[in-house]
């Protein structure tokens, strides 16, 4: 709908418990001197939309995760891990579908590398704890199918016994294949092979410190510190003597005790300290050991191994990660609040972790400390599931986040349908007005902008390399009440100014739209936000 600004007073004065809000931009304070495009990414994983059509205006597409770490390039085949009966599904997708599609979409590549030492061994359907062999277990392929099911395997057991106990002594081979380095080049020559014109990223496995569960049929005991870091100086290596200009990430940490401890330390039940492992290495969480052994490594070695410290972020709190339940004021409140989690020092996270988490200052500053000019990344996230206005409210100022505090490249778990709400999360910042314009391809910086009450309003401004236009959004969280914030800018020292009135894009219940247009005063401007609500603000200068 189109507001007049009669009208938008008219709604203000109307509307009882709306409320006035401020965000001062400092354009002196810039606290990144250019957003990265890759940060609109998206995990395209296996046949999850990899056909659909495009409507999120996508950068990066990762094909990567839990079976991933499985994958044998050669017979396009992977093992589904504890996710899902540590079955071998060869053809399920191929690699070359997954790049053709994304650059069909003038995507970005990151392909993850094996590196546990074990693919998928079959070229047709294959499982690790066959009931026959093994004995009996909990559950099998067919257990929650009908009666009379043809396509599931019976004997594809979930390797649990039925008294409860993990089967072990297992055959990895039943499933398996040993994975080498020279298998690891093979892929990325492929990869670099079919698309020469490009600098893709290889990211070396995933989430190592949760092997002994996720891929306990090949890797049952958990991993170590230096088993981890290990992975990064051989493959990090092998990927540049094939890729020399390719970008290599690692070591993708799953989470919160994962940034800290090893799988061996997890399995002895620690988290963020105090683990054998952590003890033997004085006390060092694993993410300092990983970026220091790395540095000293390519300092005796006189090469680079590693571009970008890459992490996956599911945020912990009730009701966040993958959810949409707009039923509970918990979650909602938990869901709207969660970006502040990237960031923000007075935030402290209400999960398990109960602790300030400020993921994105806190890598940050442990890389300038340790190995500067290492990129950050963020490979796995959710802030909510795909069909509701609080999930694309989430998602899309995560973004915001990421491109104020420099993240280099981020991948949503995972690609949404065609058309869900969630993708007006990306549109607002990534096509905005349906024509392929967005925030980034004015290579544009990012300044601090002070919020009177981040709780429930929240605002970003990015502003173009050459200074001929500014960017500006702002989250409205408060689910009853239109309120507004005015927008101020202070600490002009290159006087500039807005020229002529803002255009306004706004995402909303009904999806993304333009709104109309606003006149400034000489410094200033205000923006009605409706309920539960994203508003973008485009300025020439």
């Amino acid at each position: 709908m189109l507001y007049t600004i009669s009208t938008v007073a008219l709604l203000l004065f109307t509307v009882s418990n709306a409320a006035s809000f401020t965000a001062q931009i400092d354009l002196s304070n810039v606290t990144n001197p250019e957003v990265s495009k890759y940060i609109f990414g998206m995990n395209m994983y296996q046949n999850y939309g990899l056909d659909d059509p495009y409507t999120g205006n996508y950068t990066l597409g990762r094909l990567g995760g839990n079976s991933q770490s499985r994958f044998n390039f050669s017979t396009n085949s992977a093992n589904s891990g504890n996710d899902y009966y540590y079955i071998n599904n060869p053809g399920d997708f191929t690699w070359q579908a997954f790049y053709e599609q994304a650059n069909k979409n003038g995507l970005a590549f990151w392909t993850q590398i094996p590196a546990m030492g074990w693919v998928s061994g079959s070229t047709t359907k294959s499982w690790s704890f066959s009931q026959q062999k093994y004995g009996q277990q909990k559950s099998d392929e067919c257990t929650n199918q009908p009666d009379g099911t043809t396509w599931c395997a019976k004997d594809a057991g979930n390797g649990v016994w039925v008294n409860g106990s993990n089967v072990v002594g297992n055959d990895p081979n039943d499933a398996s294949i040993p994975c080498t380095i020279d298998g690891a080049k093979a892929y990325v020559k492929a990869v670099r092979n079919s698309y020469p014109n490009t600098s893709p990223i290889f990211s070396i496995d995933n989430e190592p410190t949760l092997w002994h569960g996720t891929h306990r049929d090949v890797h049952p005991k958990g991993s170590t510190y230096d088993e981890i870091t290990n992975d990064t100086l051989v493959y990090g290596a092998a990927i540049k003597s094939v890729c020399s200009d390719c970008l290599v990430a690692g070591y993708s940490a799953w989470g919160w005790c994962g940034y800290f401890e090893d799988g061996f330390d997890h399995d002895a039940g620690f988290c963020t300290g105090g683990g054998p492992d952590y003890k033997a290495k004085g006390n060092i969480p694993l993410n300092a050991y990983y970026l220091q052994t790395v540095a000293a490594y390519e300092k005796a070695n006189n090469m680079k191994i590693l571009d970008i410290m890459d992490v996956h972020y599911y945020p912990a709190a009730s009701g966040v990660s993958m959810s949409c339940d707009e039923t509970s004021q918990t979650s909602i409140t938990n869901r709207l609040n969660a970006p502040r989690s990237l960031y923000d020092y007075s935030y402290t996270d209400p999960s398990w972790i109960n602790s300030v988490i400020a993921l994105i200052p806190r890598y940050k500053g442990l890389i300038n400390q340790l190995r500067p000019n290492t990129s950050f990344s963020i490979s796995e996230y959710s802030f909510g599931g795909d069909t509701c206005i609080t999930s694309a409210i989430a998602h899309s100022e995560a973004l915001a986040v990421m491109a104020t505090y420099g993240v280099f490249a981020a991948t949503r778990w995972s690609k949404p349908a065609p058309g869900s709400m969630v993708t007006n999360g990306f549109n607002i910042l990534t096509n905005y007005d349906g024509k392929g314009s967005n925030i980034y391809d004015s290579m544009p910086f990012a300044v601090n902008v002070k919020d009177s009450d981040v709780s429930k309003v929240s605002t970003y401004s990015f502003i173009a390399k050459d200074k001929s236009k500014m960017f500006v959004v702002s989250y409205n969280k408060d689910q009853n009440d239109q309120n507004s914030v005015n927008v101020q800018l202070t600490n002009n020292n290159d006087n500039l100014k807005i020229n002529g009135d803002l255009k306004v894009y706004g995402v909303d219940k009904n999806g993304l739209s333009y709104v109309g247009t606003v006149t400034p005063n000489s410094a200033s401007f205000t923006l009605s936000l409706p309920a539960w609500s994203i508003r973008l603000a485009v300025a020439d200068l």
